[in-house]
């Protein structure tokens, strides 16, 4: 089997038995697991399957294995793929010519997944809420790119979370501190010469008294959008 001796060039650790290759990668959970597949091969066609024992790695990764699907469901919808996951494993079907495709984007797949080591609840918390707000973004905008950096008129340069079409969105606490911090980045990208931005900010409204009192000092520089609101649209 030709594939065989391919992926033993790039490194891997790999085990055959008749037409199933058992690939292990060098890519490490936080659990300290390794990625591990297999490919198989039938007739004209080849099978790519790990069995769930990477969605059970990622669990003993997370502060929060119950967030695991989530998670990968997100990843899987950021790039193009023909990876199919039903829950427990991740599958891949493609034709013999197309070998090289579908390793690349197992791969890539757990290059995210692998990533995700070590964070905390919180900061879990917020990847997924930024999901949320990518996916409603995606909805109303032709491109949207993750954490886009601009230099302010006084030099400093900031990362707001999305740039959407002309829209540099950031998702905000409903803090005070929060609010100045903002306010300070808006102002000096808006007083950009050259600025055809708008601005849209997306507050925490889990304490409902909080974010009606921030949001209205931040609606004087962006348009101001209840979290609520996105997550029921996503």
């Amino acid at each position: 089997m030709n594939l065989f001796k391919e992926i033993e060039t790039l490194g891997f650790n790999t085990r055959q038995f008749e037409d199933t290759i058992c690939v292990t990668t060098p890519q490490t959970f936080a659990s300290g697991d390794p990625v591990s597949f297999y490919i198989l091969r039938q007739h004209e066609q080849l099978i790519l399957d790990d069995y769930g024992v990477n969605l059970h790695s990622l669990e003993l990764s997370l502060p929060n294995p119950g967030q695991s699907k989530k998670i990968i469901s997100n990843i899987l919808s950021k790039f193009d793929n023909k990876i199919e996951f039903n829950g427990y494993n991740f599958f891949r079907r493609a034709e013999v010519f197309e070998k090289t495709d579908a390793l690349a984007e197992f791969l890539s797949l757990f290059s995210y997944l692998t990533n995700y080591k070590p964070k905390t609840t919180v900061e879990i918390n917020r990847d997924l809420i930024l999901e949320d707000i990518f996916s409603y973004l995606k909805k109303n905008h032709d491109e949207v790119t993750y954490d886009y950096h601009i230099n302010g008129i006084s030099g400093s340069e900031y990362v707001f979370d999305f740039l959407a079409d002309d829209v540099l969105l950031d998702f905000t606490s409903s803090h005070h501190s929060a609010t100045g911090s903002l306010l300070r980045k808006i102002h000096d990208v808006h007083n950009l010469v050259q600025s055809d931005y708008k601005f849209e900010v997306v507050i925490d409204d889990r304490n409902n008294k909080k974010s009606i009192q921030e949001a209205k000092i931040l609606s004087s520089v962006a348009k101001v959008v209840p979290l609520s609101n996105i997550q029921t649209a996503a």
